[in-house]
């Protein structure tokens, strides 16, 4: 299944060695993990990093929930494996937005670049002036379709 967004996006890296950026939403019996940052406004995301050349996406979005939540993600085939659910280019770079699965809530341990975490259901999201615009949409429509 893919979503289509459009081409919007947050906070740019513009480092050289940057080719792109992903990220996971994690849901668990109907809610979604999403995460207050501390730079770019406090806005609420997901855990979501850069690409670097060489890099594989979902590689990418897994390394970067093991750093920013502690949440260990298994890339071997099954039911915790993040599936691609949109890609879109912004500023000539992919972007990749994957949803994984849980059976059970893991413990999360935020790092410094977010001040507090939580589980919500969509329709519990925070506002759409408080949240990144594109993970609020991409939350939304993967829960319809779920």
């Amino acid at each position: 299944m893919v979503i289509k967004l459009g081409d919007l996006m947050w906070g740019w890296d513009t480092s050289e060695d940057t080719i792109g950026s992903s990220g996971i939403i994690f849901c668990c019996e109907g809610e979604y993990l999403v995460c207050k940052r501390t730079d770019e406004g406090t806005k609420w995301s997901i855990p979501w990093g850069r690409i670097k050349e060489g890099d594989d996406p979902l590689e990418s979005a897994v390394r970067e929930s093991l750093e920013e939540c502690g949440i260990q993600v298994l890339m071997e085939e099954g039911e915790d494996r993040p599936e691609l659910i949109t890609k879109y280019t912004y500023e000539g770079r992919p972007c990749y937005v994957y949803v994984a699965e849980l059976g059970e809530k893991p413990n999360v341990y935020i790092n410094f670049e977010h001040s507090e975490f939580k589980w919500c259901k969509a329709s519990q999201l925070p506002p759409k002036k408080e949240m990144w615009e594109q993970i609020r949409c991409a939350i939304k429509q993967y829960n319809k379709i779920r």
